[in-house]
């Protein structure tokens, strides 16, 4: 449990500690709890924002009625949430795993390890969702986006109101930069792979896993008809 914290201030030592003995269940434990209460305090932008797009003509009875359908619905992500986020991190760790897999087909790499790999990188990205709702509570506003805005994306410097541009500037981030570095240095020191070959095995993991958000945001927009 305390690789947890000492990931980011001595990632050789941790990342030792993982290769030897990977063990990822107090890990998930941790990142799932810390996800559910970001979610929670983030949930009144959110419900902000949403509320804001709605029509003019909305009374304020139909906004309260939505305002009390989002807490119900908060409820049931917050009690759904840690197997949409083991199954999409799993999801991950086996993408990158079968990768790996096929750069060193003699490798003895178990899956295990690369999947608490993972999920200690993944504190890098909720370090990116707390700087959102730091971000927040300090400008005290909602303003279109600022709910999924990442402090330090490339959506901050180059602002645009088509939802898959911003999800692909968003993704482009400080932390995302310290996610996949970490993650590169952990399949170096994991497995028997090149620094070359740790390279191209994340970004390729990272890239498909972009494109699937990428295209899952595109075919809501067209099956739901967003305008955005």
């Amino acid at each position: 449990m305390l690789t947890v914290f000492t990931f980011l201030f001595a990632p050789r030592k941790t990342i030792a500690q993982i290769s030897a003995r990977p063990a990822w269940l107090a890990t998930f434990a941790i990142l799932a709890s810390l996800t559910i209460a970001l979610t929670v305090l983030l949930h009144p932008f959110v419900a902000n924002e949403t509320l804001a797009h709605l029509p003019d003509s909305a009374t304020p009875h139909e906004k309260e009625v939505i305002r009390l359908f989002l807490q119900h619905e908060l409820i049931k992500q917050c009690f759904f949430l840690p197997i949409r986020l083991l199954a999409g991190w799993a999801a991950f760790a086996f993408t990158l795993y079968l990768i790996v897999r096929s750069l060193s087909p003699l490798s003895s790499l178990q899956f295990k390890k690369i999947f608490t790999l993972t999920l200690h990188a993944e504190f890098i990205l909720l370090l990116g969702k707390t700087a959102t709702l730091i971000s927040l509570y300090v400008a005290n506003d909602t303003i279109t986006n600022r709910t999924s805005l990442i402090p330090f994306s490339l959506a901050a410097f180059i602002p645009t109101n088509d939802i898959i541009t911003f999800s692909l500037y968003n993704s482009l981030n400080f932390f995302t930069l310290g996610y996949t570095a970490l993650l590169i240095f952990g399949v170096l020191k994991c497995t028997e792979l090149s620094f070359p070959k740790s390279l191209l095995a994340v970004l390729l993991a990272w890239f498909v896993y972009l494109l699937f958000n990428i295209g899952t945001i595109g075919f809501l927009r067209e099956t739901m008809h967003f305008l955005i």
